[in-house]
């Protein structure tokens, strides 16, 4: 997905996740918390699988860390 975003002209791209992606450094992107993520950034894109560890995910309680003109993508309606 961050590669897809480049020609956009995205000045920096958060992510995160179970581990850091080695490939992360070549767009640059940078590993934060899920928290930091939500508190700043201006677009937020679920890309997961819904499983037992993303099922409510996205909570009432993640929206309100985000940025109240956030725009969010969320993949999968249980996650």
């Amino acid at each position: 997905m961050a590669q897809r975003l480049k020609p956009f002209g995205v000045s920096k791209i958060l992510y995160t996740g179970q581990t850091e992606k080695a490939s992360a450094a070549q767009l640059p992107a940078e590993y934060v918390t899920f928290d930091k993520l939500l508190n700043d950034s201006d677009f937020v894109i679920g890309c997961c699988a819904h499983n037992s560890k993303t099922t409510g995910l996205f909570s009432a309680d993640a929206f309100r860390k985000m940025k109240k003109n956030a725009i969010s993508s969320i993949q999968a309606g249980a996650v």
